[in-house]
């Protein structure tokens, strides 16, 4: 075993890839004010500048904001838009720097006193016992460290959120601090290895037969990324071929617009849109997922158990 215990993650956070952060994750986080993102109105057809502002401060902790820069570059990062990317970086874990001595001399949590407080929440909910008074022993110190109103046990289940009921529909009871209560399991620990064990506790593994999808686009034409109200990108059509660099159109400031070539997916397009030309979120794939109850809940036995004990069967047709 090697004594090193030197690391640099950043090219495994950070990329143009197909497991980007998905626009579902996003739009779990509350706003700034503890209302729901989901309430806001036509909240599913808010650009990337839009939808961060006056959000859980999590959200920019976490995923890569407008306006976010990346050393040693001075500018604000553009994304680059490709084929199965979201548009979204993950910024957790991320170490914003060119120093190999930091890059490599960075700590990672093996437990953090955050996951008791969870825990201990979910299990009173749960039970049905939960009180005012533990959820402010609880998950109130954790929505107080990030700077949002507590979470009130009594209004949470006279309203329960709807985006969430649809995502968890075997919740009965008072489900609606259940609700909260997993909202902030999943943006507390977002990127900490958490979520697929939750899903799978909570026994709504087909959540992950959905697809992810990403930044939303009214169509082709010119986007802020940046959050400085100047265009950064253009999206055209996939047959238009993208001009050389002295013909590419410049913003207000002189600079050249970053051009994508945009289209359904399956075509030659650069990035894929739900419904072409005409917009929507980012598509990352085409392939219809599956998820087999009671099955996948469950994990084989292992093959070398089995030839030690032969009387060990395998179950759920694994």
């Amino acid at each position: 075993m090697s004594k090193s215990k030197s690391q640099n993650v950043n090219s495994t956070v950070f990329g143009d890839y197909e497991q980007a952060p998905a626009k579902d994750l996003l739009q779990t986080y509350l706003m700034k004010d503890g209302s729901r993102f989901t309430d806001v109105a036509n909240y599913a057809q808010l650009g990337f500048v839009a939808e961060f502002k006056n959000r859980d401060p999590r959200m920019s902790q976490t995923i890569v904001y407008p306006g976010w820069i990346r050393v040693p570059d001075p500018t604000p990062y553009i994304q680059s838009l490709n084929k199965n990317f979201t548009g979204y970086h993950q910024l957790k874990g991320y170490v914003n720097s060119t120093d190999n001595a930091i890059l490599n001399g960075v700590d990672f949590p093996v437990y953090r006193y955050a996951e008791v407080l969870l825990t201990y929440a979910e299990a009173l909910a749960e039970l049905g016992t939960l009180t005012q008074s533990q959820l402010d022993q609880s998950i109130n110190l954790l929505r107080k460290r990030a700077g949002l109103p507590d979470l009130n046990l009594a209004t949470a289940n006279a309203n329960p959120d709807p985006a969430l009921q649809l995502q968890y529909p075997n919740v009965t009871g008072n489900g609606g601090v259940i609700f909260e209560i997993r909202r902030e399991r999943r943006v507390e620990y977002a990127f900490e290895n958490t979520r697929f064990d939750d899903l799978m506790r909570w026994k709504v593994g087909k959540l992950l037969t959905k697809s992810p999808e990403g930044m939303y686009f009214g169509g082709l034409g010119k986007y802020d990324l940046t959050g400085d109200g100047v265009d950064d990108i253009i999206l055209i059509d996939r047959t238009v071929t993208i001009p050389g660099e002295q013909q590419k159109e410049k913003n207000s400031l002189g600079v050249k617009l970053n051009y994508f070539r945009a289209g359904l997916i399956g075509t030659d397009a650069t990035v894929y849109l739900k419904n072409g030309n005409a917009g929507g979120n980012i598509v990352t794939e085409n392939v219809t997922r599956t998820f087999e109850e009671p099955k996948f809940y469950y994990r084989p036995i292992p093959q070398q158990q089995v030839i030690l004990n032969p009387k060990l069967k395998q179950i759920f047709g694994w």
